[in-house]
């Protein structure tokens, strides 16, 4: 089962740090692959099955071209004994304690050439809020 991470505008991306969590009495996380913007970006993945989180790093030159795309694809394996219902694929604020290093960001550039960097925010029932930071 092929589940994409998507980017409605992904112009100018050259980073990004996603924070990941699944529900591992149903799936496991088979691979991480790099998404259509992403395919010259450098991959780093840091899974944790025991918890069913996963940690995704890629950085790489500035995506060129408007429009959108995938940044990152998780495979994972519908488990043998799963129970009948549906699985969750969340992505998390972060996966450190007191928002340590593992916080979900994306980093670029704009057409301008300005730097930019934000934070996603999600709020307690993992419901997305925000992106802080500069534009």
């Amino acid at each position: 089962m092929l589940v994409p991470v998507t980017l409605d505008q992904g112009q100018g991306l050259d980073g990004i740090h996603l924070a990941l969590s699944y529900d591992t009495s149903r799936l496991e996380l088979a691979a991480v692959q790099l998404g259509s913007l992403t395919q010259r970006f450098s991959l780093s993945v840091d899974p944790n099955a025991q918890a069913g989180t996963v940690a995704v790093d890629a950085g790489g030159s500035p995506v060129q071209g408007q429009g959108g795309g995938s940044v990152a694809v998780l495979v994972f394996q519908v488990k043998s004994n799963a129970p009948a219902g549906n699985a969750f694929v969340d992505l998390q604020p972060d996966l450190a304690p007191q928002g340590g290093s593992e916080r979900t960001a994306l980093f670029g550039q704009d057409p301008l050439g300005q730097p930019f960097g934000f934070v996603l925010s999600l709020a307690s029932n993992g419901v997305f809020v925000q992106a802080s930071g500069a534009a």
